[in-house]
């Protein structure tokens, strides 16, 4: 468990670099700024995946996703594969690593979640959010609602509430809805 509060840490901070880096944690923006191009194409079932491909890295993103805040969660996914694992091939991974690629999606939605709506954001906004619930805090936030559950699942922002009680509230009403 230590090991598992160890890499969120990690990515959290890694989050927290990029967007002071870029002065933004609008995914779009940063892909944008990295040269990653970003492709709408017809993927079936997949909502999108990173490919590098003659020196160039691809954010392929299914052509079905309409919604912007939905689409910026897949494109935050993606480019937590960028950061965290741009250096391996998830096409040539076996089935015997089933676990090894749940952690790694895991990763980059621990990155997604850190990466629109950062700790830095919670706290700014804080006297703002006390009393909203878990939809009211995606239109607030303008980020699509599974990454306001995915934040409290992934990070450390229970501890955060937690420091101030009043807004406990917030992520209880998360858990029930």
């Amino acid at each position: 468990m230590e090991r598992i509060k160890g890499i969120n840490r990690r990515i959290k901070e890694e989050a927290a670099r990029i967007v002071d880096f870029y002065n933004t944690n609008d995914p779009v923006a940063i892909a944008e700024y990295l040269g990653i191009l970003v492709l709408k194409s017809d993927l079936g079932n997949v909502s999108g995946f990173l490919q590098y491909y003659s020196n160039y890295y691809i954010i392929h993103i299914n052509e079905n996703i309409e919604d912007e805040r939905a689409l910026d969660r897949v494109i935050a996914h993606e480019l937590g594969h960028y950061f965290l694992h741009k250096n391996l091939n998830i096409f040539k991974m076996s089935l015997s690593t089933i676990a090894f690629t749940g952690k790694i999606e895991q990763e980059a939605d621990t990155f997604a979640c850190e990466l629109l709506l950062p700790d830095k954001i919670l706290e700014e906004e804080a006297i703002y959010i006390e009393n909203m619930n878990h939809k009211e805090l995606a239109v607030y936030f303008n980020i699509d609602p599974n990454i306001v559950g995915l934040k409290y699942y992934h990070s450390t922002i229970a501890h955060f509430f937690d420091k101030q009680r009043t807004y406990v509230r917030i992520f209880e009403v998360i858990l029930w809805q």
